[in-house]
Parts: structure tokens; sequence; C-alpha cells
């Protein structure tokens, strides 16, 4: 159970956008008519954010807030597709009386970025570390021998 300041805190920081030194701010920590006040505010709101117990709560509150409003993953993902059609579909341009020109638009950008968003939310763009034989690896200039001796040690616990 959070303390009451606590809890304002987060609330308000759910409120804002997640501005920690405004949500701190609006809580009581710090004030806003100096500099001195705000950076009261700012470590305030830097150390909130590291408690497991503030983000665990900001966390569930921000999934309660979704839930109400009828957003889920699900619906978040429909609507990135359904912007996407539209954007890759494109539009027609009319001229200044609303005549048809004949000339269509396409938002590539947005179209781009519904996808991207839709590929990310499906793990696909995840880095990958590969070798790939570089010589300025120092493991890819070491002999046979040497690397079985250096996993030798490590297995060991020492100091390669």
């Amino acid at each position: 159970m959070l303390k009451p300041k606590v809890q304002r805190f987060c609330e308000e920081y759910l409120k804002n956008g997640s501005n920690g030194t405004e949500a701190a701010l609006a809580a009581g920590y710090g004030s806003r008519e100096n500099g001195k006040g705000r950076h009261v505010a700012a470590q305030t709101a830097s150390r909130l954010l590291r408690q497991d117990q503030v983000l665990g709560y900001i966390r569930d509150r921000a999934k309660e807030i979704y839930e109400q409003m009828g957003l889920s993953p699900e619906r978040i993902a429909a609507e990135y597709w359904k912007l996407y059609q539209r954007s890759a579909e494109g539009s027609e341009i009319l001229d200044r009386e609303g005549n048809h020109t004949g000339v269509w638009a396409y938002d590539g950008k947005t179209a781009a970025a519904c996808l991207k968003a839709l590929g990310e939310s499906m793990g696909m763009f995840q880095k990958q570390v590969r070798l790939d034989g570089n010589i300025n690896d120092p493991l890819q200039r070491m002999s046979e021998e040497d690397l079985r001796r250096l996993i030798g040690a490590l297995e060991k616990g020492e100091d390669a």
C-alpha cells in the first residue's frame, strides 16, 4: 500500500503523460516557485520511479485505465491495421472547388510507421548479434588451443 502522497504522484504521472517532475510538483514535492524546488521535485520523481512498488502501481493503474477506455493490445493492433490500410490505399486530391483531379496521394510515411509498430509488437525486429569473422575480434585471432584454455579457465571460475 502506497502512502497517499506517493499515490497522488502516481496518479498525476499517469494523468500528465509521464512527466515525473510535473507529477511530483502536483503531488506536493518541491515547489514551482524556484529552480531549487523544481530540482527537488525532479530528484523525488527519479527516486520514486525506481521503486518496484511505485512502478507496479503505475502499471496496474494504467492497465485499469486502458480497460475502462476499451483498449487492449488486440484493439490497438486492429486500429494500426485500419490506419495502415487507409494510408496505403491513398486518397484522391480535389481541387479548390472540390472537383476530382485524378491525382491520388499515398501516405507512405504513416503506412510505414503503422507496419513498423505492428511488427515491433510481434517481436519481428529484434536485434541480433552475429560473429562474422571480423579480424578485429580478439576471439577470432586466438588459436584453438588458446580458446580451449580460456573456456577451461572460465568453467573453473579462474581468471583468464
